[in-house]
């Protein structure tokens, strides 16, 4: 049995609805506004997100069941295989109860420990057939320039997913190309704009009009805050912005404004201007729990001066001894008004690989601060071993947090901007979902 990869299900979703945007543009009253922003808005938090729910990063046997009449069905099993540096470098997933191969993935990655290719094959007629192929490519900064993705159509490879980063000036572009449905090639493009200063102030995005098959406006974010900022768009956390649709020109549409929380989770109220004043009207929320798992993301919408919930996924989370054994995903049923079980996930004791010491290695890094003393800003580097989802905290000399940062990304060291921070001694706090562990520094101005 072959499974059906689900490619990118978040962008088919939310940009095959977009489509109405633009036969809709001569009209554009504020009832079709809303209910193309909310589908706007639900692309954006599921298609440009990096803080999507990642796999635990173990050789482990992962079970997966699926809701069949509220009674858990068995039906993969899933071994995953790491490298050295904590990436995954082979799965194989077999159906139950028969056992037998259904899919399976290569991995290969550069020596910054950046995927570069991904190689998936399927069971069939007792042999392992292609079935979809990706590559990527990097620039010298580390940013992905290139990702091509193909599946195997009879004995030809068919492009069903292309990403392009365009580096220029003060301005970054990110365009998206794929199949839709019934072999609609769908367009996505956002731009971001840069002041001289790398401080970015505009993203305009951009869709395919299904009609002229053109790129054409249908939202601009501008009059950007952070609640951190570093010149990466990829991890910058815009707080605040003004929010503008296309109608022939640009429309102000209303504003969001985002709190975040110490261990990468916010809530985002977006709302709309009616001519005289702000009135709400949906709000995201992504929670996340210690050991930095999402454990709960949802869409609300303002109605009858009250939240209705409108989309949603629920993570349940067990552990023992620090490692996730069980995870339960559940989606929100519009019909019934609450969460319904939809598949479960079990992770088994780790598999005798070569590479079995690996949660020694995280459990007991180790890392190095320099320089120590500091004066404005010290690098953590971490021996022998490249990290992802880990906490950082800095604690002054009576215990009061004064800085604290998440990294959701694999790195193996980091730097930590100091300017703001009295001299005085430190303690530097790292906490991975394996261990924490602590460094003295001394901070000299």
């Amino acid at each position: 049995m072959i499974r059906k990869a689900l490619i990118f299900p978040f962008l088919i979703t939310g940009i095959l609805i977009l489509g109405t945007i633009t036969k809709a543009q001569n009209l554009m009253p504020n009832e079709i506004i809303k209910t193309n922003f909310k589908t706007i808005t639900k692309f954006q938090k599921q298609g440009w997100s990096n803080q999507l729910y990642q796999q635990p990063d173990l050789p482990r046997l992962v079970k997966k069941y699926t809701n069949d009449n509220n009674s858990w069905l068995y039906i993969y099993n899933t071994n995953h295989t790491y490298d050295y540096n904590n990436n995954l470098i082979y799965s194989l997933e077999t159906n139950v109860p028969d056992n037998t191969n259904s899919i399976k993935d290569s991995l290969i990655y550069n020596s910054q420990g950046k995927l570069t290719q991904k190689i998936t094959n399927a069971w069939q007629d007792d042999t392992w057939v292609n079935f979809q192929r990706s590559n990527i490519t990097y620039n010298s900064n580390g940013y992905k320039t290139l990702e091509l993705i193909e599946s195997y159509n009879v004995d030809t490879w068919d492009t069903t997913f292309f990403e392009e980063m365009n580096f220029e000036n003060n301005q970054i572009s990110q365009y998206y190309s794929f199949m839709g449905l019934m072999g609609m090639k769908i367009e996505v493009q956002i731009d971001f704009i840069y002041d001289g200063s790398n401080v970015l102030q505009e993203m305009n995005f951009s869709t395919t009009d299904f009609e002229t098959g053109e790129l054409v406006y249908f939202q601009k974010l501008t009059d950007l805050t952070f609640e951190s900022y570093t010149g990466n768009y990829e991890e910058d956390k815009i707080e605040t912005a003004e929010i503008n649709m296309w109608n022939n020109e640009w429309v102000y549409f209303g504003r969001f404004e985002t709190a975040y929380d110490d261990l990468g989770g916010y809530e985002r109220l977006y709302e709309i201007y009616d001519g005289s004043a702000y009135e709400n009207f949906q709000l995201e929320t992504e929670t996340y729990d210690e050991y930095l798992n999402l454990v709960e993301s949802k869409i609300e919408i303002w109605e009858n001066n009250s939240w209705i919930m409108d989309t949603g996924e629920k993570n349940t989370l067990e552990y023992e001894n620090n490692n996730l054994v069980q995870r339960i995903i559940q989606t929100w049923n519009m019909d019934s008004n609450s969460y319904i079980d939809m598949n479960m996930e079990e992770y088994e004791d780790f598999l005798i690989t070569s590479n079995s010491t690996l949660f020694n290695q995280e459990a007991n890094f180790k890392f190095q601060v320099f320089p120590n003393p500091a004066i404005e800003n010290v690098y953590v580097i971490f021996e022998k071993i490249t990290l992802s989802k880990m906490r950082i905290e800095l604690f002054d000399n009576l215990g009061r947090s004064q800085l604290k940062k998440t990294f959701s990304t694999k790195t193996n060291s980091f730097e930590l901007d100091l300017k703001s921070l009295k001299k005085g001694s430190y303690l530097l706090k790292i906490t991975t979902p394996f261990s924490t562990q602590t460094k003295k520094l001394i901070i000299s101005k």
